[in-house]
């Protein structure tokens, strides 16, 4: 039976039998989804919708100790946020299917096909003493294990298989603790390896679509399979999302979490779907990252630019904020009329960045504005010119300034600038994990002045509402942070324009370990 074949990343079915059967994503309820996981999703969903297929969500909840109830509900949080309609999904868990697969088991030993061991493992050279014993003690043996007898780790269920990679495959172990479905039904619970290809074939999967890791299980799937006489169900593996720097093991991530590195599953420097959700990456663009076959995360931070583009709403934000007093602002009142307030206010603020302190400054300097250089104030006809530096303990504090009334303002750079500015704290994170033991880059904190009002729809704390994405004029793309409170204004920084690396690091320069106060 032909299992069909990937063609350019997608997968092609060949078989006309195989139109109307079905096609699983079968995560573990044990941590959350993470961008790997978007590529199995679709693979499946993708070949169910295009074969007229039935799409099943399946935990494999089979370890009572790992799995939860919460990462069943996450998962689904995440799906429907990336755009899958759960409703259209069949949902099931492997724990549906217990006392069937506690039935096979015991048809396993029946036709002397598996044997209850007490070593926990065993090794290539040597068999175990007890794979010989006979098949009614066996029976005996397994109903112990089903019955509480043994505690864990006394006793196992092994299939008596052998190949190049596996001797004497665990079919069934003693697990503790109660399980989120079954409660304490179970003591004994079946394998990965054991559950998986009967699973499949009930449910009657046209093609289990895994990563090629799997690949050496294939021999071992189709054995158990036939050994039961249940429908062959064909294997098929792509290889797996990987990124650079970047941590999905799911074991990883929680023992980080544990040990109190990461806020939670959700922390923006992640690549789990909650993560990249924080950070404000579109579930778009996640997509088509994964749709295309890229594999670095500067190239999801690409398409993300390109999905935000057209939908964040543009508005004015100064890193490095610097006062900026206007000395002739009466002279700017009266010439604004006497019926009109002027269209800046007497202190106003530029970003730092902009601002030259070299008295030498020429055009060829990057920033805007300096004491010999004038500039223009963006979005209004004046020309700005600094008439003197004042300071504080050596440091710039204000700048004296004047504005000119000019229509013709060519041949000048544009000035961003905030009135009476909104204040929030700008966090960059870092995806990069580092170090032999893989640990998050610290999280950074920059002070921000935004234009007035912009912040007054937005909704913080437990009335946070994810997707509440900004583009920063000449800075980047924003995201408003869960973590916000109405006096606590926190943005993560999605991702930043397209920056020259030199002025990419003077934004980073703005940057500090700890928030501001």
């Amino acid at each position: 039976m032909n299992p069909g074949r990937f063609v350019n990343g997608e997968f092609v079915l060949t078989d006309s039998q195989r139109k109307g059967m079905s096609f699983r994503f079968a995560p573990e309820p044990n941590g959350p989804l993470h961008i790997g996981h978007v590529k199995t999703l679709r693979t499946n969903f993708n070949c169910a919708a295009e074969n007229g297929g039935q799409m099943i969500l399946r935990f494999d909840d089979t370890n009572p100790e790992t799995t939860s109830a919460y990462y069943c509900e996450d998962a689904k949080e995440m799906l429907q946020w990336l755009g899958y309609d759960i409703s259209a999904f069949r949902t099931t868990f492997t724990s549906d299917y217990f006392e069937v697969l506690l039935q096979h088991a015991r048809t396993m030993i029946k036709k002397g096909l598996a044997y209850v061991c007490h070593e926990d493992s065993i090794s290539s050279a040597k068999a175990s003493p007890w794979k010989d014993r006979p098949i009614e003690k066996n029976i005996c043996e397994f109903e112990r294990m089903v019955n509480y007898v043994y505690p864990k780790g006394k006793a196992v269920l092994r299939l008596k298989y052998e190949d190049r990679h596996f001797k004497d495959p665990v079919a069934y172990r003693i697990k503790q603790g109660n399980h989120f479905r079954t409660k304490d039904r179970w003591a004994v619970y079946p394998s990965y390896d054991f559950s998986h290809p009967i699973v499949d074939s009930i449910e009657n999967i046209a093609v289990s679509i895994c990563t090629m890791e799997f690949a050496h299980h294939r021999l071992l799937y189709n054995w158990i399979q036939e050994k039961l006489n249940l429908p062959l169900v064909p294997q098929q593996e792509q290889p797996r999302l990987s990124l650079e720097n970047v941590v999905l093991s799911k074991r990883k991530l929680i023992s980080l979490h544990s040990k109190g590195a990461l806020h939670d599953m959700a922390d923006p420097r992640l690549a789990t779907l909650a993560g990249l959700r924080s950070r404000g990456i579109p579930p778009m663009a996640i997509e088509k990252f994964v749709a295309q076959g890229f594999r670095e995360f500067a190239q999801l931070l690409d398409v993300t630019r390109k999905e935000l583009l057209p939908v964040a709403e543009p508005f004015k934000m100064v890193l490095d904020p610097l006062s900026c007093r206007v000395v002739n602002y009466a002279e700017v009142k009266q010439s604004a009329g006497s019926q009109q307030e002027p269209p800046t206010e007497p202190h106003f603020f530029i970003s730092g960045l902009d601002f030259d302190d070299d008295d030498t400054a020429d055009d060829s300097s990057p920033r805007i504005l300096s004491r010999n250089r004038p500039a223009s104030l963006f979005g209004l006809p004046y020309k700005i010119t600094v008439k003197e530096v004042e300071r504080h303990n050596g440091k710039i504090q204000t700048l004296a300034v004047t504005l000119t009334p000019n229509d013709k303002v060519r041949g000048l750079r544009s000035l961003l600038w905030v009135p009476a500015p909104s204040r929030a704290t700008l966090v960059y994170v870092d995806h990069i994990f580092t170090g032999g033991d893989l640990q998050p880059a610290p999280i950074r904190y920059a002070r921000i002045y935004a234009e007035p009002g912009l912040f007054s729809s937005v909704k913080t704390g437990e009335k946070f509402i994810y997707g509440q994405t900004f583009r920063a004029i000449n800075i980047g793309y924003v995201t408003v942070s869960q973590r916000s409170a109405e006096r606590d204004l926190l943005l993560y920084v999605t991702c930043f324009l397209k920056h020259t690396p030199e002025h990419l690091e003077n934004i980073l320069k703005c940057f500090t370990s700890t928030p501001s106060p």
